[in-house]
């Protein structure tokens, strides 16, 4: 910002030029406290702007002037003299300082006239969100993290924004609690990248979209459990989203704990059986998840974002594609009504059969079933079961072969998330047999996979390691290479084993393989994968675990 008027206090100014050189020049670049300064003499008048477009670092010395702008020449934004704020808002404003003159001095100051603090930063951040521009979330999300603000405020402020503009839960929602639980093993790089990427997503999910408006809470008091759940039930089949979104607020003000809240959410969803491929479980968990880690004093914006998963989500027995060549949805069916009039009671001790995820990556969907049954039977307890289905729905990933068609990779992607989400839920604590009933379904969700194992492609464990580097800084890199090359990405389960093997911190692996994920803006799949192989490594003793 600029005058003509004489200076009186020069404490944290800078002389920055003579007065007569910059009329004879219009423009002039000085070093400033900390950047390159920028002095522009217009109508009059000397401005002082830093001398970077916020775009893309063109010098906007080589710009022009005209009209109280200053118009960079590369892509043509254009910038307010006094203030440094845009007309383009896809460029950012740049800072402007403050300028004085004593006699033919030009005086500047040494900080911009508005202050980036923190407070400044997150308001930024909210204006790239709101209007969908990546470069202006990005810059405020290194600022932010550069001033000391932890991952979890930047988390925190992308999340109330999605909830207020999204109406379903989407991919930006989830790959943002994606990155919260991941980011204890990730570097301040690839935490950079990975909330950039989350952030630039739930903008894309709300572009364009209205605020939320809520229906709000009923206003009497007392509701239990049995009377929400029963109408979340009910609203779930008539496919009511009003109601089950004023019924789950309902619960919400009651104070039901977290628990009955997932009983209450995660029950209806598995009225539709195997709901949109899974995902109907695998993103409400992540709503839950999100919360976890943001804090639930949250929840009533968050939680919302779920309601059409449970009211508008399609069941497989209206796909066709679990009816043939065995109606699977027939097999599931009867086991179910079992369930339902016989709760499985966990008994002290009871665990799966050794040769339990064989018989579930059998050939025949009865013995599938009924292995499941017997377990449940036998007193295992559900959320164990969850744990080995992960690991066999683990084992038909692994063992996909590069010759499916690119589209083929996402069934057994989604079924690993399902099984992996499914486990979380169970885990959360007491359920009933509404939810244990996907156990079935991530069963047989297993059981559909088995042609894309046809042929099965090599287990790392199966192939040698010898012949690969043993330093973790080498193998690490290698990896990344491996994946700028098309034709070596499957040499990337082999490096990580190696790795692995050796006994290198796993969490810089992790780093490692979310920044490869992230740099190349693959979709939120890849992530969810790597999140649920992270979450179910930790869920078995080392040796099992790879």
């Amino acid at each position: 910002m600029a005058s003509l008027r004489v200076a009186t206090n020069l404490a944290g100014y800078f002389r920055a030029a003579s007065l007569a050189q910059l009329e004879e020049n219009q423009m002039m670049i000085v070093h400033g406290a900390d950047r390159p300064v920028l002095l522009c003499y217009h109508e009059g008048q000397v401005f002082a702007l830093d001398n970077r477009c916020p775009h893309m670092g063109f010098p906007l010395s080589k710009g022009s002037l005209d009209y109280g702008l200053l118009t960079c020449h590369w892509h043509h934004a254009r910038f307010d003299l006094r203030s440094g704020c845009t007309f383009d808002l896809w460029a950012d404003d740049t800072p402007a300082f403050e300028v004085r003159v004593q006699g033919d001095d030009i005086w500047v100051s040494k900080v911009p006239v508005q202050l980036p603090d923190a407070a400044f930063h997150f308001a930024r951040l909210r204006r790239g969100l709101e209007e969908n521009i990546g470069l202006v979330q990005a810059k405020n999300i290194v600022a932010l993290l550069a001033e000391g603000e932890g991952a979890k405020s930047v988390i925190q402020e992308i999340a109330k924004f999605g909830a207020r503009h999204h109406r379903v839960w989407g991919d930006g929602m989830t790959m943002l609690s994606l990155v919260a639980r991941l980011g204890p093993c990730l570097g301040e790089t690839t935490m950079v990248y990975a909330l950039a990427a989350a952030a630039r997503t739930v903008a894309g999910n709300c572009a364009g979209q209205p605020l939320r408006h809520s229906p709000g809470r009923l206003n009497g008091e007392g509701y239990d459990e049995e009377r929400l759940s029963e109408w979340m039930f009910h609203w779930a089949k008539v496919r009511h989203d009003e109601a089950a979104e004023r019924t789950l607020l309902t619960a919400l003000g009651c104070g039901l704990s977290r628990e009955a809240l997932n009983r209450m959410v995660m029950g209806p969803i598995q009225e539709r059986i195997y709901a949109d491929g899974g995902h109907a479980l695998d993103l409400s968990n992540k709503a839950f998840e999100l919360l976890e880690f943001i804090s639930w004093e949250y929840a009533t914006e968050v939680l919302p974002l779920i309601v059409e998963h449970l009211t508008q989500s399609r069941s497989e027995e209206e796909q066709g594609t679990w009816r043939a060549p065995v109606d699977l949805v027939e097999l599931i069916r009867p086991a179910e009504d079992a369930l339902r009039k016989n709760p499985p009671r966990t008994r002290p001790g009871a665990v799966c059969r050794p040769d339990f995820c064989s018989q579930v990556l059998g050939e025949h969907p009865q013995a599938i079933i009924r292995a499941v049954v017997e377990a449940l039977n036998h007193g295992v307890p559900p959320v164990d079961l969850a744990r080995h289905l992960t690991l066999a729905a683990a084992w038909r990933l692994a063992r996909f072969p590069e010759s499916n068609d690119i589209e083929d990779w996402f069934a057994p992607m989604h079924t690993f998330s399902f099984c992996n989400a499914l486990h979380r839920v169970l885990a959360r604590g007491e359920t009933g047999s509404e939810v244990i009933r996907g156990l079935f379904h991530g069963a047989m969700s297993i059981y559909v996979d088995r042609f894309l194992n046809v042929p099965g492609a090599k287990l790392p464990s199966e192939q040698p390691l010898e012949n690969l580097p043993t330093a973790a800084d080498e193998l690490r890199e290698t990896i990344l290479s491996a994946l700028d090359q098309r034709k070596e990405w499957s040499e990337v389960p082999r490096l990580a084993l190696r790795y692995l093997r050796l006994g290198y911190p796993e969490e810089k692996l992790i780093d490692t393989l979310t920044f490869a994920a992230v740099r190349e803006d693959l979709d939120f799949h890849s992530l969810q994968v790597l999140e649920a192989g992270l979450t179910q490594a930790e869920e078995w003793p080392p040796a099992r675990a790879f």
